[in-house]
């Protein structure tokens, strides 16, 4: 429940079931809400795209899905469909002049779909891949940072009670996206590669060492943004 000056109380209820037919192993799920958004400090006075008059974002959501588990659980296969339709969207105009406006009705839909793998105790693999729609009413312009495709895959390896191995690649599709000096742009697909190594010392102390985008990837996740290089990093926890 929000209450927030200036605007009407907003309920934003949530509702969701799951059955699994335990002879199958076959799960079914579907979830419904709504979303209530108010616009931020920087959409409202941003010195030149702010609008002031912007109004709150609502929305409103569901999703089905069905899962199947074979290979004694082993692996596991699930496809889900989404819908969602927003009322009064912030979205970037390029203008003139540019600024931030409400979209009076945005819809996204798509599909995701997942398979995990886990042939061994020590070994277990995931991926997943989304396609996303979106359609703004009203205009032809297309919602930015919204990738049509998006997927992925991670690899985690235990081959001591104390070591983790994971590796992660996310895959993303071209962007459609835009900016005060360049105009509308297609951004380049890309994949990247992380690698994370976790080494459990005692059950108080773990040391960690990673490396982001190993394999050095070129890409802009937004225009003039580009990502940085071969990241790599290191630490040690502490539990008590």
């Amino acid at each position: 429940m929000d209450l927030p000056q200036k605007f009407d109380t907003k309920a934003s209820p949530r509702v969701g079931g799951l059955y699994t037919l335990k002879a199958t192993h076959t799960t079914f799920r579907v979830n419904a809400g709504e979303g209530f958004k108010l616009p931020s400090f920087f959409a409202l006075g941003h010195p030149l795209v702010g609008n002031p008059n912007l109004l709150p974002e609502t929305s409103r959501s569901v999703d089905a899905g069905v899962s199947q588990a074979l290979w004694d659980q082993r692996f596991t296969l699930g496809v889900t469909y989404f819908y969602s339709e927003f009322t009064n969207l912030i979205d970037f105009d390029p203008g003139p002049p540019p600024r931030l406006v409400n979209r009076s009705r945005t819809t996204a839909q798509g599909v995701e779909m997942s398979v995990r793998l886990q042939p061994w105790p020590y070994l277990s693999t995931t991926a997943h891949l989304t396609y996303l729609q979106t359609d703004i009413k009203g205009t032809t312009e297309k919602l930015r940072n919204r990738p049509k495709w998006r997927g992925g895959f991670a690899v985690q390896w235990s081959p001591r009670p104390d070591l983790d191995v994971h590796l992660h690649t996310i895959v993303v599709g071209t962007v459609p996206d835009s900016s005060i000096p360049t105009g509308a742009r297609t951004l380049d697909p890309y994949a990247r590669v992380d690698l994370a190594v976790n080494w459990t010392l005692t059950k108080h102390w773990q040391v960690f060492v990673a490396v982001d985008n190993l394999f050095d990837a070129n890409y802009e996740e937004f225009i003039g943004f580009p990502a940085p290089g071969v990241s790599p990093r290191a630490g040690v926890r502490a539990s008590f």
